[in-house]
């Protein structure tokens, strides 16, 4: 099986998936029973969340619809240098989060999700769908390195669903 990746990550003031004091619980609930030989964490997620109050920037609605199109351009076989041919089996942009089910080497993820979020950015800044923060996603990325096809299913199927979260 080639490296297949459930990677998330935030917009600006929102806390990451490893926080406690985030809102991550669906993603937690969804690995909660997953075996060990199944997947790879880039780091533990807790238990249980306990979401805090603060004023995170919430991607619009016209933000959510524009950019799976922009993703899927730069993911694209003919896509950005960095970026381009890896295969998007699953995405979902949602108020505060970020969901993304692609291959990817694993030496290459760090440059791969990086160049994806700064893309991401710069596109969306020059769009009229564009509003708030001049910055638009939190630092860094959680990761999970998927090992097992049911899995990769369950979990396409699991970011599906996060378009109505």
């Amino acid at each position: 099986m080639s490296d297949i990746w459930h990677v998330v990550w935030w917009t600006y003031l929102a806390r990451p998936p490893h926080d406690a004091q985030a809102d991550w619980a669906e993603l937690e609930e969804h690995y909660r029973a997953v075996p060990r030989h199944a997947a790879a964490f880039s780091r533990a997620l807790p238990p249980r969340y306990v979401p805090s109050r603060e004023a995170a920037y919430r991607l619009s609605a016209d933000e959510q619809t524009l950019l799976p199109g922009l993703l899927k351009d730069l993911a694209g076989d003919k896509g950005d240098r960095v970026a381009g041919g890896h295969k998007v089996l699953a995405a979902a942009f949602v108020a505060t989060k970020v969901h993304l089910l692609f291959h990817c080497p694993k030496d290459d993820l760090a440059q791969v999700v990086g160049r994806l979020k700064s893309r991401l950015a710069t596109l969306l800044f020059f769009s009229p769908a564009r509003e708030g923060y001049d910055v638009l996603w939190g630092k860094g990325f959680w990761s999970a390195r998927l090992l097992d096809a049911r899995l990769v299913e369950s979990t396409a199927a699991f970011v599906e669903r996060q378009h109505g979260a």
